[in-house]
């Protein structure tokens, strides 16, 4: 494996989720892969997912024995200082799909996300934005949405109620409220709200 080669296979490694940085080492069987990763992620997934980018990507076998991962805590302010900003939220025509434009790093992202209405439009749009805070890494730990309501002046007003479960055992979580005004867009109030009581944990 070339220079060329050996940057691409770093390159990729290094976009899989919770790596951090890796090293390709060796020629031919002698090959070795180290990587730092964090601890959001299984080592085992991390290996499972090296060895498909080797297979799929670039045509070659790696040996899972010939991977070692090296697993430390991400500096906090290294991986909440990313910047998201919420473009839009908007339902698709008498379906359960919620398109989601966001800015994050300075990239714009498209996101759809689908679910059931069965517990309300503002509900699942809250859901979808919970869903994509994960998704991208934005938050440390697991949420979940507890309550919705819509109050106020002729329902002017959208709160969320979110639970932030941190811990390696998870026992019991922190309960935070975000609120905003809903302005004739529903979806789009309910995970700016999501946002708004997750706000000093995103930035």
């Amino acid at each position: 494996m070339g220079v060329e080669k050996l940057e691409e296979g770093q390159n990729k490694i290094e976009k899989i989720e919770g790596v951090i940085s890796s090293r390709i080492v060796g020629e031919g069987n002698e090959k070795e892969i180290h990587v730092i990763a964090d601890k959001t992620r299984d080592p085992k997934r991390i290996v499972r997912d090296i060895e498909t980018i080797f297979q799929v990507e670039m045509g070659k076998e790696i040996d899972h024995k010939k991977i070692s991962i090296a697993r430390i805590e991400r500096d906090e302010s290294e991986r909440y200082s990313r910047r998201l900003e919420l473009i839009s939220v908007h339902q698709e025509k008498d379906k359960p799909c919620f398109h989601y434009k966001f800015s994050l790093d300075g990239q714009i992202i498209e996101e759809k996300i689908s679910g059931s209405l069965i517990e309300g439009e503002a509900r699942l749009a809250a859901l979808g934005m919970l869903e994509l805070l994960e998704k991208y890494d934005l938050i440390e730990g697991c949420l979940r949405l507890k309550n919705v309501q819509i109050i106020g002046f002729n329902t002017s007003v959208i709160l969320v109620e979110i639970q932030l479960f941190r811990g390696r055992h998870y026992h019991s979580g922190v309960n935070l409220l975000g609120s905003v005004y809903i302005n004739n867009n529903l979806p789009l109030a309910a995970s700016k709200a999501c946002l708004k009581a997750l706000n000093r944990l995103i930035q």
